[in-house]
């Protein structure tokens, strides 16, 4: 292979690249961090962890994933300044109707659920 191949398949394949580098990478810390807790001091290892964390996340940070999570974050953030919000005294308005219409279904259906024992225990006796 010449250079120029290798180049193209580097570029071709650098997502799948990424994250393959990140699982392995995550995957020999975490290896690490439970086979081989009595080899190092407490702060070589606090070290270790933190610099392969931080590889790990400057590849994601590149990845192609990221940037649209970014881009969609990005896309919320500016619709919302399009969306026209209720004023405060039109949400307490409908908050209060809706609170009274709840109210009263639940009137309505507590005196038909007491008609319906009523009907009941007139055709059924209860034994003592």
């Amino acid at each position: 292979m010449n250079f120029k191949n290798i180049h193209k398949f580097y570029v071709k394949n650098l997502e799948k690249i990424k994250w393959i580098l990140m699982i392995f990478l995550k995957s020999i810390l975490i290896l690490e961090i439970f086979f081989l807790k009595y080899h190092f001091k407490k702060i070589l290892k606090i070290l270790y962890i933190v610099i392969t964390n931080i590889i790990i996340i400057k590849i994601f940070f590149s990845t192609k994933f990221f940037k649209k999570i970014i881009l969609l974050i990005y896309e919320i953030h500016t619709e919302t300044h399009h969306i026209t919000w209720p004023k405060k005294i039109n949400t307490l308005k409908t908050t209060f109707i809706i609170l009274l219409i709840i109210l009263l279904i639940s009137i309505i259906l507590w005196i038909l659920d007491n008609l319906c024992i009523r009907i009941i225990s007139f055709f059924i006796p209860t034994q003592l």
